[in-house]
């Protein structure tokens, strides 16, 4: 019987100011370990406090999230705003990625 997996049971991991190379490997430093655990099923970036993506940052992301499908774990973007989302489509990185976006009730009129 396969074990149901719930989003609590995923890594999660707030990326905040700008994503370069540089915060890329600190990602990875941190994931690292956790990518060992068969408890944790995958990651969840949220992406929610983070200013921009530099085009190293692109690299860097498509190298974590290359580490962490090869180890059998899912990746889930959560909070990015649609400049970012675009530069992942153009960089062919989006195909591979689950998004959770939220959505802000409807304002009444």
């Amino acid at each position: 019987m396969a074990k149901e997996t719930k989003k609590s049971d995923y890594f999660k991991h707030e990326i905040t100011g700008c994503f370069d190379s540089k915060a890329a490997t600190g990602l990875m430093e941190t994931l690292g370990p956790k990518l060992k655990e068969d408890s944790v099923p995958g990651a969840v970036l949220n992406f929610s406090s983070a200013t921009h993506i530099t085009a190293s940052g692109l690299v860097g992301l498509k190298w974590v999230v290359d580490q962490l499908q090869t180890n059998g774990k899912k990746v889930v973007i959560s909070g990015m705003r649609s400049e970012m989302y675009k530069a992942l489509k153009v960089a062919g990185i989006s195909d591979s990625l689950a998004f959770s976006h939220r959505t802000a009730p409807p304002t009444p009129r």
